[in-house]
């Protein structure tokens, strides 16, 4: 299953009335936000923006395939790519200024055409977007409330429903992945002991790309931080000893050292041996030594 974004513009009404998309191919012109279209598969999920808002989620009912222009086009002739959708009813609209932030900062690189600009939505019609960033979109509309209806409605993978279920939880950091998490550490940041839930985060520490399904799952493979920690942490900027001594990146200036206020905190208790062995991994990635 992949994912996929979609700006439609002056052909919002086609979509919602059609239920396809459907974008030219151009020998002469070759578009990579056109081209993308082809990629699609069945049972692909496409994010579908219009105006301010993600309005829809649309799920791929086929293959894309080859098209002639539709007739509801004022322009005649040529073909292109079209994909024929069904809506998923139970998402609700979004923002996308509310989504602009964090999608600039965690996902926009990964997207085969950028979907933020530090202005706004950029201008192109279809992008394909890494699995991060599809699972942060599906929480953002509402989805991932209801993760057995989304994954049976959206996927047609042959694993079991529950375990999927349980992957989507813990990739965004909800579910019995974030509550054994909480339930280790009294309910608060490992590092910094705050309690405000809206502020803590699932991390993992092998993070998400490198782990295989049973290491996403279990609660040895992370730590409840409070977001700013959490970032610093995914980012390799900060680490954890097997003492759960925290251990500072040497490219955190002196600056940013006291803006943070580290010498506040000594580290993390409470460590199990699978936290442990998830850290040297960690450790190793971003090159801290021990």
């Amino acid at each position: 299953m992949s994912f996929y974004w979609v700006n439609l513009g002056g052909t919002h009404n086609e979509v919602k009335d059609n239920l396809f998309l459907w974008a030219p191919y151009d020998e002469q012109r070759r578009l990579k936000h056109w081209d993308v279209v082809a990629q699609v598969k069945e049972g692909d999920i496409i994010f579908c923006a219009y105006g301010s808002y993600v309005y829809h989620v649309a799920i791929a009912q086929a293959d894309a395939f080859k098209a002639e222009r539709p007739a509801t086009r004022k322009k005649q002739g040529g073909y292109g790519y079209q994909v024929n959708i069904a809506f998923e009813p139970n998402a609700h609209p979004v923002l996308k200024s509310q989504l602009a932030p964090d999608f600039l900062s965690r996902f926009n690189e990964s997207c085969s055409t950028k979907v933020f600009t530090h202005k706004g939505v950029a201008q192109f019609y279809m992008s394909r977007l890494s699995t991060e960033a599809g699972l942060f979109l599906l929480d953002s509309v509402g989805l991932s409330g209801d993760p057995i209806h989304t994954v049976q409605a959206l996927s047609q993978q042959s694993a079991a429903v529950t375990a999927r279920e349980a992957l989507i939880l813990a990739r965004i950091g909800q579910g019995q992945f974030r509550q054994d998490h909480l339930a280790r550490w009294n309910g608060g940041c490992g590092l910094t002991g705050l309690k405000n839930q809206s502020l803590l985060v699932a991390s993992h520490i092998v993070p998400w790309a490198d782990a295989t399904n049973a290491e996403r799952l279990t609660a040895d493979n992370g730590l409840p931080l409070v977001v700013h920690i959490d970032c610093l942490f995914d980012r390799g900027l900060i680490s954890f000893g097997d003492d759960g001594t925290l251990l500072l990146s040497d490219s955190l200036g002196d600056n940013e050292r006291k803006v943070f206020n580290f010498a506040r905190y000594k580290g993390i208790n409470g460590l199990t041996d699978g936290n442990r062995h998830f850290l040297r991994r960690h450790r190793k990635r971003f090159g801290f030594e021990t």
